[in-house]
């Protein structure tokens, strides 16, 4: 597993070879967007982390067009100029001692951002994780909790993490998780465990981040069967137009994309969508682009990029962004 500081086991650099075949159409930092958006998906990290996670991105996709010495300012800036005006920013630790220094990093970010919106996380191994996500929630004021099962080495289903769940459901808080993209880290999480998820804490939200590609199918049935399932399509579009180039295919035709745009209407009001940056699927405006190449209605994009992101801030910290607003962020689509 890498570790996003800078070292990569043997283990993972096959994968990193089989990735590299993608190279990125270089087009970075270029206003896509006609309208003001929320980038739902965004990692801001403090220097040494982020560090290690632009060496990896680089490392297993070598033409990737966001520089590898980005810093802070230089992701405020492409955001301001990819017109995101407001954001969510995720963070979690990839150690047990990272844990405070992480939350701390992101509630100092949301006090110097207005219009940045944050959210928690911990170390599977951090004991007390009621105490931590109940400080996460109500001294440092993030929406909820984000965690990335691959990366942090854990199962969603293990019994370490049921205070987690039990405080964020007691809290009717979101959790955030990475899902999808089994095979690049060779783990699995299948469907049932977040059906299992759902069922046992039905007042958490969870959001399914990536849509678990590319099983967006069961992704869809199990937000039909599960109402508090909300879909984040990051990187999924962009997913798509890489496996159409390396099938030689147009993005249109992809059995991917027909899908989304017949099934994603049905569940408008529980998508969000972000850059991943620094991290995404190639530059700034690539991942605009490729979200725009899905076709969806004008309200459905609407929805997606602002409304339903909106609301989640409106709905678990009600006057966040109007203090954004007051601070003379624009608030409206």
């Amino acid at each position: 597993m890498n570790d996003f500081a800078g070292n990569t086991c043997p283990c993972f650099s096959f994968r990193i070879k089989a990735l590299a075949r993608w190279t990125p159409r270089v087009r970075y930092n270029v206003c896509m967007e006609p309208h003001p958006h929320i980038d739902a998906h965004v990692h801001i990290l403090p220097a040494w982390r982020l560090a290690g996670l632009m060496r990896w991105i680089h490392c297993a996709f070598p033409a990737h067009p966001v520089p590898e010495d980005i810093d802070r300012a230089h992701i405020e800036s492409d955001l301001a100029a990819g017109r995101a005006r407001l954001f969510f920013n995720l963070v979690y630790p990839l150690r047990p001692r990272e844990t405070h220094r992480l939350n701390a990093f992101n509630f100092k970010l949301t006090q110097d951002l207005p219009h940045c919106a944050g959210w928690g996380s911990l170390h599977p191994e951090n004991t007390d994780k009621a105490a931590a996500t109940h400080r996460c929630i109500h001294e440092y004021g993030f929406l909820g909790m984000k965690f990335h099962p691959f990366v942090q080495e854990f199962s969603i289903t293990d019994p370490a993490m049921h205070p987690v769940y039990d405080t964020l459901c007691a809290l009717r808080r979101p959790l955030f998780l990475h899902t999808g993209f089994d095979e690049f880290y060779k783990m699995n999480m299948p469907p049932e465990q977040i059906a299992e998820l759902a069922r046992r804490w039905p007042d958490m939200p969870i959001i399914l981040s990536h849509m678990m590609f590319p099983r967006m199918r069961e992704t869809l049935d199990l937000m039909d069967a599960h109402p508090q399932l909300i879909g984040d399509l990051t990187n999924v579009p962009g997913s798509i137009r890489w496996r159409a180039g390396l099938n030689g295919k147009s993005f249109g035709d992809m059995p991917e994309t027909q899908l989304l745009r017949r099934r994603l209407p049905g569940f408008a009001d529980r998508l969000i969508y972000g850059s991943d940056h620094p991290a995404g699927m190639g530059g700034y405006a690539d991942i605009y682009a490729d979200f725009h190449a899905l076709n969806l209605s004008r309200d459905l994009a609407q929805a997606i990029l602002w409304r339903n992101p909106l609301a989640l801030v409106h709905k678990y910290l009600p006057g966040r962004w109007r203090a954004a607003s007051a601070a003379g962020y624009e608030t409206d689509f």
